[in-house]
């Protein structure tokens, strides 16, 4: 039986990871593979969260626990690279010699996966930069290093790559990606990196849907059930009003960012309850950090914004998983969100929405993504544009919905595309080049 590693992002209750993780569990057992093994940075939730799925320490989580001793180790990012680096010859060093009895029982069991695998997966998000320098690129890159150097046919799933600022993090990755299959998420700007920053002459590159595109969702009657438990009345669902969902991503709360994105989120709630809209707070994350605990942000812009009574807003706070939040989403007549998937959940079910965003990470994402939607124009970075032209934006965007509805259709056919390029290579041998 033909058994695959995936490493993901998993683990923190990111709704994007999560749901991310899920359709390519789907799509590899749809295609007959039933041995599949997640790496994860925390196993144990990994498991709980999408339904007993067999979870293992990632190379990040062995690494920790090998020399770190904790999640928040204080040394500094050059100790920490100079270390990984040399666990990473530690791991490859203990295959070649076969000095198994140096490795912990976790280790055993993560090589053991790693060599008995015959494909590896790279699961999708935008952690290949220089923004998740540490967990993202070194350690979810030293794994796929180890994957080759197992000789392990390896595919990359739906990333955004970059930005990259340093150096070091060009020529790692660029060691990292070489002669390997990668799907892109987001129009252009991945490739770009590619092609102009990391010289990978690689025919093996495809521009698809994000993984997430083509997630199932919940039926009605389980959708207004949570509705009314989070006492959102049901005859403003039925569309006696318009009903606007938002995300409100705390992004600014991350070191280096400004306050100019929740300006902007207060002043357009403002805008549309003074619209008379009914808008509802839809979180997609319940994580540790504070940049994504989007239920306490949402209460603290609702709060900022002297808006805390007011009848026509709801906050959703309860934990959900990401089938529910989909379904959810599509009961709003429009969407403004700041996070990659709330937008992309919402335009995979024909509704019409915009992306906020204030730095070159997001703008990866989000700008990216209406590229291949052909709408450029829904991706507002919050630096440059009046909030005038935003409120504008708002009203025309509730047109949209039409051409929505036919786009996202064609998009979700290359949703999880390097899940089947992996199933196609195994069934059949060989790669797909085209």
């Amino acid at each position: 039986m033909r058994k695959v590693v995936v490493s993901s992002v998993s683990g923190y209750y990111n709704i994007g990871d999560e749901a991310m993780l899920d359709a390519n569990l789907l799509t590899l057992r749809d295609r007959g593979i039933k041995e599949i093994t997640v790496l994860s940075d925390n196993p144990e939730t990994t498991s709980r969260l999408h339904r007993g799925i067999k979870a293992i320490p990632s190379l990040y989580y062995l690494f920790r626990e090998r020399y770190l001793k904790s999640k928040n180790s204080l040394l500094n990012r050059a100790v920490k690279k100079y270390l990984l680096k040399t666990y990473l010859k530690f791991m490859i060093n203990s295959i070649s010699t076969k000095s198994f009895n140096r490795l912990s029982e976790k280790e055993k069991l993560f090589l053991k996966s790693m060599i008995e695998a015959d494909a590896f997966l790279l699961c999708g998000g935008g952690f290949l930069n220089d923004i998740w320098t540490f967990g993202g690129i070194h350690a979810k890159g030293s794994e796929i290093l180890l994957a080759k150097s197992l000789g392990k046919e390896v595919f990359i799933g739906a990333q955004s790559i970059g930005p990259l600022y340093k150096k070091s993090s060009v020529y790692f990755l660029r060691n990292v990606l070489e002669n390997t299959t990668i799907t892109l998420r987001d129009k252009d700007f991945s490739r770009e990196t590619i092609t102009n920053m990391l010289k990978l002459e690689n025919n093996r590159i495809f521009e698809v849907a994000d993984d997430a595109f083509s997630l199932p969702f919940i039926d009605k009657d389980e959708a207004l059930k949570i509705f009314k438990k989070e006492n959102v009345d049901i005859n403003i669902i039925k569309r006696k009003t318009k009903v606007v969902g938002i995300n409100a991503r705390g992004w600014w709360k991350r070191k280096g960012q400004s306050n100019t994105l929740r300006s902007y989120v207060i002043e357009i709630l403002s805008y549309l309850v003074g619209k008379g809209y009914h808008v509802i707070f839809i979180p997609m994350a319940y994580t540790e950090t504070d940049a994504f605990k989007d239920v306490r942000t949402s209460l603290e812009v609702v709060k900022d914004a002297n808006l805390s009574n007011n009848p026509n807003i709801n906050i959703l706070r309860g934990q959900y998983d990401w089938f529910q939040i989909k379904g959810l989403i599509g009961y709003m007549d429009f969407a403004v969100g700041i996070s990659y998937h709330f937008n992309v959940f919402a335009t995979s079910l024909g509704v019409p929405t915009i992306g906020i965003y204030q730095d070159d990470y997001y703008k990866l994402k989000l700008k990216g993504f209406y590229r291949l939607l052909g709408k450029e124009e829904l991706a507002v970075d919050v630096r440059s544009t009046p909030l005038d032209a935003v409120k504008d934006l708002l009203e025309r965007v509730m047109m949209e919905k039409e051409f929505l509805h036919k786009r996202s259709k064609d998009l979700a056919r290359t949703s999880c595309y390097a899940s089947k390029q992996l199933a196609e290579y195994l069934q059949k041998g060989g790669l797909n080049e085209n």
